[in-house]
């Protein structure tokens, strides 16, 4: 069963990043630093991370307008592997809105959010 499942889960992940490579979108992190940048419109971003013994954290985000994008994240030990699993206590949520893009008048791209 844990190896059907690490079979779709491991199909799901190629299938998540061509698509996202095929749709041209901008980065909004640079490894692991935010950027200024937002989703566009309707562009969603699905992104995972494991860590030790077994965890694994998975994060969606969505660009809601040109401006604001949303997200969620929840995770947990003992997803990956053998042993009980042990979700995290609560889900994470984050908010980012763009004030302004670079250009002519603001020498830099400025947004604020939360996560």
């Amino acid at each position: 069963m844990k190896n059907l499942l690490a079979i779709i889960f491991s199909g799901f992940v190629v299938i998540m990043g061509v698509s996202s490579l095929c749709a041209g979108q901008t980065n909004i992190n640079l490894i692991d630093t935010p950027t200024a940048n937002v989703l566009n419109k309707n562009h969603y971003n699905l992104n995972f991370r494991f860590y030790q013994e077994g965890g694994i954290l998975i994060q969606g985000m969505a660009g809601l307008t040109e401006k604001l994008t949303i997200g969620a994240s929840y995770g947990g030990v003992g997803v990956v592997g053998i042993g009980p699993i042990k979700g995290n206590p609560e889900p994470a949520f984050s908010l980012k809105y763009k004030l302004g893009e670079e250009g002519k008048n603001l020498p830099f791209a400025l947004s604020a959010g939360y996560e």
